[in-house]
């Protein structure tokens, strides 16, 4: 593949040049309107955009209802039925491959493990009577 400058690059991608050299400076590539551009570069760029304006949630919540009636006995021989709803939240957070793969082995299989674990369970009970 062909260097392009970041003037066409600007152009193709239909950005300032300004700001395409800032936003090169941002991810660490000092490069002026005239410098040309290699793939690997591109990429790069793109990572750090990536990161920056964040492209993927990093988290994802599954919440869950159950219910359920539930008959009491209650007094002069009546029984009461009491409705009970449990509301259950799970968190799952997605962690960056590159941050895992800069922590030593031992920490690495924990933070994987922690990952499984790092489940966050709610379950505030609304009681509702009849």
């Amino acid at each position: 593949m062909t260097d392009v400058t970041v003037k066409t690059l600007a152009a193709e991608i239909q950005t300032s040049v300004d700001r395409l050299v800032q936003q090169f400076a941002d991810a660490g590539i000092p490069k002026s309107a005239d410098d040309s551009v290699t793939a690997q570069e591109k990429q790069t760029l793109l990572s750090h955009l990536n990161r920056e304006h964040g492209s993927a949630p990093d988290k994802l919540t599954l919440q869950r209802k159950t219910r359920s009636t539930l008959n009491v006995p209650g007094t002069g021989g009546k029984s009461k039925s009491v409705q009970i709803e449990v509301r259950k939240t799970r968190t799952f957070v997605k962690r960056d491959p590159q941050e895992l793969n800069a922590l030593p082995r031992k920490s690495r299989r924990s933070v994987k493990r922690k990952n499984k674990l790092s489940v966050r369970r709610k379950q505030p009970p609304n009681v509702r009577q009849n």
